[in-house]
């Protein structure tokens, strides 16, 4: 119960930190992206840096990112915090697939679209099969893509089952996928809890799983190479 008080009143100090450090950062990345767009990633990924330090999270990144190519990089998700991970491991042009509830929060949206984010609604199949369009046309232009495969933040801390828009559009575009595995983020800040745990989070890049001899036959087996090799990095397991 103590701890359970502890944890409580540094979350609240936390939140006091981080949301207006959260509104100026914001701001800095909008007069950024006006003034020199070509900087707003590098902008982005010390936004990251400063959110993370000022809920006293600590990311640890393992492994180094690829430059030869473009990659589709597929991470499990676990916290809200993933959305402060992906810039910090991503280097060059990159973008996300993100759900489209994110872009009804006004700061949050701003900055999405400036970074050239990709709505999905998970209701709608139509909609999500022109969301894997506008990726792919993303990827041959030179972007790397982020997403997240699970669709949406595990309850437990296990692997959700993986959907398979982002396994289609690798196979569209013959991207190799990238993936990434992170441990302690779940702990640190769950879906289903509203305080935050400082601590330090492990990121651990693995090595590109190239694509070209799969196709839509057997899709589900690329589907399980990836999931068993997230599962490895993160030391995660599947939900059942």
């Amino acid at each position: 119960m103590i701890k359970l008080i502890k944890n409580i009143i540094i979350s609240i100090f936390i939140y006091m930190v981080a949301f207006p450090m959260f509104l100026i950062c914001s701001l800095l990345i909008l007069i950024i992206n006006i003034l020199n767009k070509n900087l707003t990633h590098q902008a982005l990924q010390n936004f990251s840096k400063i959110m993370m330090f000022s809920m006293g999270i600590y990311p640890k990144i393992h492994g180094i990112f690829p430059k030869d190519k473009q990659y589709i990089v597929m991470m499990n998700h676990s916290s809200f915090l993933d959305m402060f991970i992906y810039p910090l491991i991503l280097r060059g042009k990159w973008t996300g697939i993100t759900a489209s509830e994110n872009f009804n929060y006004p700061i949050l949206s701003h900055i999405l679209k400036k970074m050239d984010a990709i709505p999905i609604k998970k209701t709608n199949k139509i909609g999500a099969i022109k969301t894997i369009q506008i990726a792919e046309k993303k990827l041959m232009s030179g972007y790397h893509i982020g997403i997240m495969p699970e669709g949406e933040r595990t309850l437990n801390g296990k692997i959700l089952p993986f959907k398979k828009g982002g396994f289609f559009m690798a196979l569209n575009t013959n991207t190799p996928i990238l993936p990434v595995g992170v441990s302690g983020a779940f702990n640190a800040k769950p879906k289903n809890r509203w305080w935050i745990k400082p601590g330090q989070i492990n990121v651990t890049i693995g090595a590109p799983i190239q694509v070209t001899k799969f196709d839509e036959n057997n899709i589900g087996l690329l589907i399980q190479i990836v999931k068993n090799e997230i599962k490895k990095l993160s030391g995660e397991d599947f939900e059942n």
